[in-house]
């Protein structure tokens, strides 16, 4: 394994690979680096109007849209050279300015050349053109971060929308933006939507207060409605399975994931989160002290016939209580499923989807902090917020201590895998500190 360089950053958000993951994007302060993500060189330097509070990169790659929110602005700039010269041959640029309105959030249309905002308290979502400086205006957004989803092949918006205190969805055409379809929803307060993966199938989610998902198909037509239980709080997270979308794993307050065939919409397993359990099939890794001076913590096969998992009661008299399943993940082949169950937020759960009981559990010493698969194979790297990544595979699991850098010591705080399907390097991000580990397959494979 290979430890690069610590360097400087903003923010959780101001760090972001490149899709094609050749690069990478850091802010800091005013300042936009473009990074090669091999040699971590600086490729690419501008110069902002404003502390810029997040970033995105376009779906190809060849732009990065900064997002000063405390001054409504957007500027976005050219990934590299080759896109940075427009057709008069001119250097290109590019600023939103939503002035009084404010901007609360952004995000890329799948094509590249629109960039999607949504105003201070909703007032309204705006489509901008990078093409021909046109706008195209939204109303009643519902939520700023949720309930705006693209289909996966980008033909067609998806936006949840409040209007006369009722929910209702809104079908956009994404070339041209005309209004496909808008129906009213059968929820009390929706949360949020999810695309099938095919594409025909819209979920909607209701508020925890009350556990309601409904299944749409885009001429507004409901297919399915499921309920699990009443009076009690609902839904946490949703997922469609990879790469067919034939399960849709349905995580809730009760601290149960259930999962539903996309085809009869029954439920076909509930996996359960209990304190105690009977071993089973099941491979328990638990993180224990070591011997080592260089190794100070491991994983230790926990062979006992019963486990007894630590379980934290939350407060049922606050709002947004940390229970139940706080997500859900699929595997790139859709055939694992990884869970946290936020009442016991020092293991990680992951399942087959066939079987009632887990596959593997992983017992950490501090609070699971972050959690990201491979984006080619099944295996996952995880942090609690200190100085260990945690590795897994379906052949076994590692601790591995990270070092600290010439700055003094470095905990990782979140990490996300390159996304060009070559899983080489993970980044590590701590509150300001940006660095990146280099490891190659047999590194990965532990046995």
């Amino acid at each position: 394994m290979e430890l690069s360089s610590v360097y400087p950053h903003s923010s959780s958000k101001s760090v972001k690979w490149s899709p094609d993951g050749k690069s990478v994007a850091v802010a800091l302060n005013y300042r936009l680096l473009i990074r090669n993500s091999l040699s971590l060189g600086v490729v690419g330097l501008y110069s902002c109007n404003a502390e810029v509070s997040d970033l995105e990169w376009s779906p190809d790659s060849s732009y990065v849209a900064c997002l000063m929110s405390k001054r409504s602005l957007i500027q976005i700039w050219p990934a590299s050279k080759a896109s940075s010269t427009s057709t008069n041959g001119q250097e290109w640029s590019c600023k939103i300015d939503e002035g009084i309105a404010g901007i609360t959030s952004m995000r890329w249309s799948p094509d590249s050349r629109h960039i999607i905002t949504v105003a201070d308290f909703q007032i309204r979502a705006t489509v901008w053109s990078l093409i021909n400086r046109s706008s195209f205006h939204i109303p009643n957004p519902k939520s700023a971060t949720q309930g705006i989803s693209f289909n996966n092949s980008g033909s067609y918006l998806a936006v949840l929308l409040r209007k006369e205190s009722k929910d209702f969805m809104a079908i956009y055409n994404a070339e041209s933006w005309e209004l496909v379809n808008e129906f009213k929803i059968d929820t009390f307060d929706a949360v949020d939507l999810s695309w099938s993966p095919d594409d025909q199938t819209i979920c909607v989610w209701d508020h925890s207060i009350q556990y309601k998902m409904c299944m749409y198909s885009i001429d507004g037509r409901l297919v399915h409605q499921y309920q699990a239980y009443e009076h009690a709080l609902g839904i946490r997270c949703a997922s469609w399975s990879p790469p067919s979308g034939q399960f849709l794993a349905i995580g809730s307050y009760d601290q149960k994931v259930r999962l539903l065939n996309s085809l009869t919409w029954k439920t076909v397993n509930e996996l359960s989160h209990p304190v105690s359990l009977a071993r089973n099939d099941t491979v328990v890794y638990k993180e224990v002290s070591s011997e080592s001076a260089y190794q100070p913590f491991t994983y230790a096969l926990d062979e006992s016939a019963a486990l007894s998992i630590s379980n934290v009661k939350a407060p049922v008299d606050q709002p947004n209580p940390k229970m139940g399943v706080q997500w859900a993940k699929w595997s790139p082949s859709g055939k694992l499923l990884l869970t946290k169950n936020e009442n016991m937020g020092n293991t990680l759960w992951v399942w087959d989807p066939s079987k009632p009981s887990p596959l593997s559990l992983l017992i950490q010493r501090n609070p699971v902090k972050s959690v990201v698969w491979d984006p080619v194979n099944d295996r996952f790297a995880a942090c609690s917020g200190d100085k260990m990544l945690y590795l897994w595979t379906s052949s076994g699991s590692s601790c591995i201590q990270i070092p600290n850098g010439p700055e003094g010591e470095f905990t990782i705080q979140s990490l996300r895998w390159r996304n060009d399907m070559r899983p080489e390097p993970v980044c590590r991000i701590e509150k300001n500190r940006l660095s990146k580990r280099f490891c190659s397959n047999p590194l990965l494979e532990f046995h």
